[in-house]
């Protein structure tokens, strides 16, 4: 999946004829938590535009429900389950 990404990444920088950034500049930090990726997500331009409006909104409720279905969960049992799924 982050082979994906970063391809898809690149491709929309192609597209919209980015240049890349200078060396010497640090990336932005990514989102510590998945709710914070989610809400980064639901506000980027360029997500609403690769996943189109449906398919994002499906994707954020999903993400979002399983953020709920866990939230009880310890880290060592959040990591078990998604280990048995993924």
């Amino acid at each position: 999946m982050a082979l994906g990404a970063v391809l898809f990444a690149g491709a929309d920088g192609l597209r919209r004829g980015l240049a890349l950034p200078a060396a010497h500049v640090k990336p932005p930090a990514l989102p510590g938590s998945l709710a914070v990726a989610l809400r980064e997500m639901e506000h980027s331009s360029a997500v609403q535009d690769w996943f189109g409006p449906v398919f994002l909104d499906a994707y954020l409720r999903h993400k979002r429900a399983e953020l709920a279905y866990t939230s009880e969960f310890s880290v060592s049992e959040l990591c078990h389950r998604y280990a048995e799924v993924y």
